[in-house]
């Protein structure tokens, strides 16, 4: 995040849901809820930008949770950032 020149505050996504599904209680569709997005769209609507983060060890563009975000944010009028 500091590279990006960006200033924060920021929240990360990565962070926020519990991804490997081994607790049958935190799946991500029972974290999700019944409205598309869940948590995301909810952080995305008070939001100004998305930003996403682009390393050398993960091509988020392969990744279709990240392509997920970003239209998520599209659809919600939010700017979508590239770092």
């Amino acid at each position: 995040l500091a590279a990006s020149g960006e200033e924060g505050p920021f929240w990360v996504c990565a962070m926020a849901l519990y991804q490997p599904e081994d607790i049958p209680s935190f799946t991500l569709e029972r974290q999700m809820g019944p409205e598309a997005g869940g948590p995301l769209a909810t952080v995305l609507r008070c939001a100004d930008a998305l930003l996403c983060v682009v390393t050398p060890s993960c091509n988020v563009f392969s990744r279709l949770w990240c392509l997920f975000e970003m239209l998520t944010a599209v659809q919600l009028g939010r700017e979508v950032r590239i770092a």
